[in-house]
């Protein structure tokens, strides 16, 4: 189509794009936010004085942290051990993962340090 250089070109299109991008700010960018936002929180990650151990928990500041079978943890010499095998009192860099319930679950357990007294039994003297 030729146009002579004093006519105007028909922008109908123009309306048009401007919704498109009006709709795609107001509902497809937030839902496409809301639909990729996770529900679970991001797991924590720190360096902790685990004081003492029960069945199925570790003891930090007092708070009960849960830990599984899926939860791994790690002795000093970098080997997996079971709970039971976990010398209390010491240092770890533990992952767990908040709840809103009674205790956090522990994702992961590194020792980093023996503190004076650690041993297998812990505190309590209860077995895992």
């Amino acid at each position: 189509m030729e146009t002579h250089p004093n006519q105007k070109v028909h922008l109908s299109w123009y309306p048009k794009l401007f919704a498109a991008v009006f709709a795609g700010m107001f509902f497809v960018i937030p839902a496409a936010v809301y639909a990729t936002a996770s529900t679970e929180e991001t797991p924590v990650h720190e360096r902790v004085v685990i004081q003492d151990k029960a069945p199925g928990a570790i003891i930090i500041n007092g708070e009960r942290f849960k830990v599984t079978d899926a939860t791994l943890i790690i002795d000093i010499l970098g080997k997996r051990i079971a709970l039971c095998d976990l010398p209390v009192p010491c240092e770890a860099d533990v992952e767990y993962q908040q709840s809103e319930g009674p205790s956090s679950l522990c994702l992961v357990i590194e020792t980093r340090r023996l503190l004076p007294g650690a041993d297998v039994e812990g505190k309590s003297g209860a077995k895992d």
